[in-house]
């Protein structure tokens, strides 16, 4: 599975929560389903946030709710 790479200057502690109003369904490169995805805003372009913000409209395919993320902590050790 390929690693995402972080978008600069996008923020780490904001994010989307989104689920499908079907079994699966892809907007902006990402598969979403019946369960809650949490989607950091630190990892979508703002054109993806924009897909998937415009699907969650009345008619669209998703939910989406504006969420606070609590970033992950490096556990890379140093040495």
């Amino acid at each position: 599975m390929a690693t995402r790479k972080k978008i600069p200057s996008r923020p780490a502690d904001k994010g989307l929560r989104v689920i499908s109003r079907r079994p699966s369904f892809w907007r902006a490169g990402r598969q979403f389903g019946a369960e809650p995805t949490d989607v950091p805003l630190s990892e979508l372009t703002e054109e993806q946030e924009e897909q998937i913000r415009a699907e969650g409209q009345p008619g669209g395919q998703l939910v989406v709710q504006d969420i606070d993320i609590t970033p992950a902590e490096d556990t890379a050790e140093t040495t």
